[in-house]
């Protein structure tokens, strides 16, 4: 689903993708998600898998049009294992290349495969958290 909107330059029929991020983040976020799905104001969803509910929003999640992408993150330590530093810190150890590869990638898989066990299928799409997933080492261990 595309929502279209005419932009300020004239132009009509440009697509336009509004996304919610946080999807999983908490019953909050999960239900406003879904309600503005309903009413047709959201083309995506980006999941946060490792939120505590994430997997309890899931079903009523495919039952939406929704395109449903994976929000990578590395920064909020919500009870799995893995790397999680503050941004800043993130930030810096990924330009400076101080990030453990195999840590980086062993936590992409991971969250790929618990979207895919969750959601039965690939996400739509993957982006980060915080847009972590534009960072150097990051970015390279998703291609």
């Amino acid at each position: 689903m595309m929502i279209k909107h005419q932009l300020a330059s004239g132009n009509i029929g440009k697509p336009l993708i509004v996304c919610a991020d946080d999807f999983g983040m908490n019953a909050a976020v999960n239900r406003a998600v879904l309600d503005l799905a309903a009413l047709g104001r959201l083309s995506a969803t980006s999941c946060l898998v490792d939120g505590p509910c994430f997997e309890s929003g899931a079903g009523p999640l495919q039952e939406t049009t929704l395109q449903k992408g994976l929000h990578l993150n590395f920064t909020d330590d919500l009870g799995q294992p893995g790397l999680h530093y503050p941004l800043k810190r993130l930030i810096r150890e990924a330009y400076f290349y101080r990030l453990d590869v195999a840590q980086v990638r062993e936590q992409i898989v991971r969250q790929l495969d618990r979207f895919e066990t969750i959601m039965g299928t690939a996400p739509d799409y993957v982006d980060g958290h915080l847009h972590v997933h534009q960072l150097p080492q990051i970015r390279d261990e998703l291609f």
